[in-house]
């Protein structure tokens, strides 16, 4: 069967060989070089005066904040912060979280956890087996008027001990915000 193999790809080789040359050798792959116009007849040598300076554009993204807490940070029986991200400016941001949960009871349990820009809120919910990591990841966007913060907020019901891990907040300031519901 290999021997097969072997043959049927040498066969074939050869034969898409064969083919190129056939093109190359009737003409088919080979045709005149494109003409290209001089760079004198394209350009002119004298450049012109410059002109008046145009309005500033928006602002792109000019700033980022991030911070983190690697943990294990107990998860509180109500929902409540468990990493604080300071905004110093006003403006429009878009903000991501995650965190890796983890049930460190006999049972498993329902951690909810929030994104919480004060205004805006990105939030989940779901089961974790104990002795299992769960991700979570959040993302919000919000336009702040003035200084402020975000909030990871977790909790879970009083049967579940739960802890987060490797908790992180970016906030990425950009220069307009579009969110559109779909």
């Amino acid at each position: 069967m290999v021997r097969f193999l072997r043959i049927a790809i040498s066969a074939m080789a050869l034969a898409a060989v064969l083919a190129v040359v056939v093109v190359v050798f009737a003409g088919g792959a080979v045709s005149a070089p494109a003409k290209v116009a001089p760079v004198s007849a394209t350009h002119s040598a004298k450049s012109g005066p410059r002109g008046p300076r145009g309005p500033a554009g928006p602002p792109g993204p000019s700033n980022a904040y991030a911070t983190y807490k690697d943990g294990p940070v107990s998860v509180p029986s109500q929902i409540s912060p468990l990493v604080t991200l300071d905004i110093p400016k006003a403006g429009s941001y878009v903000i991501t979280a995650k965190a890796w949960l983890a049930v460190t009871g006999p049972e498993g349990g329902d951690p909810t956890c929030q994104l919480d820009a004060h205004g805006d809120l990105d939030s989940t919910t779901g089961f974790v087996d104990p002795g299992v990591d769960a991700a979570v990841s959040l993302e919000v966007v919000h336009t702040y008027t003035a200084p402020s913060r975000v909030d990871f907020n977790c909790g879970a019901d009083t049967v579940t001990t739960a802890t987060a891990n490797w908790i992180k907040i970016v906030a990425i300031r950009v220069g307009s915000l579009t969110n559109t519901k779909a």
